[in-house]
């Protein structure tokens, strides 16, 4: 297109856009690979929005690199030690709901996901001396029922 002194210039008839879909992706990678919510680069519709972005973030940024430095540390730890009871732990500082904890740990024992000498383990408790804490067993209303896998044993109740 000619202009007024003669000179071809280029002249678009559109706006470009700011950002593309590869801008795009490229913000969420960097978001995560450092742990900081995608979100954050969106408007928040509330508080409790953000505070779950923020979390989610973090899970999948963090989370990831801590799992495998855990079992890179215990690789050398077995390797170079040979003692197979050492390992690496990460101590979390997050508040943990002690109310909420209890609830799940306690379904979890209810419908035979963990045993009760899991959950304590879970809370940082040593094992029950009981026996009957380290066998899975489903809460029934007559008592706890354990998950056995011989077919033909009758269902005995724990108190």
């Amino acid at each position: 297109m000619a202009t007024d002194n003669g000179s071809n210039s280029y002249i678009p008839i559109k706006e470009s856009a700011l950002t593309n879909e590869m801008d795009a992706w490229l913000a969420r990678v960097i978001c995560l690979a450092f742990s900081y919510p995608v979100s954050a680069l969106d408007q928040q519709v509330n508080h409790a929005t953000a505070q779950q972005a923020e979390r989610t973030a973090e899970e999948e940024g963090v989370e990831p690199t801590k799992q495998w430095f855990s079992d890179l540390a215990n690789d050398v730890i077995r390797s170079e030690t040979g003692f197979d009871d050492v390992e690496f732990a990460w101590i979390e500082k997050d508040e943990v709901d002690q109310k909420r904890q209890a609830e799940i740990l306690t379904s979890y024992v209810d419908s035979g996901v963990l045993t009760i000498d899991e959950a304590r383990e879970r809370i940082g408790e040593e094992p029950s001396p009981d026996p009957m804490a380290r066998v899975l067993a489903v809460k029934t209303a007559t008592g706890r029922v354990p998950i056995t896998s011989q077919r033909n044993t009758s269902r005995s109740v724990l108190s």
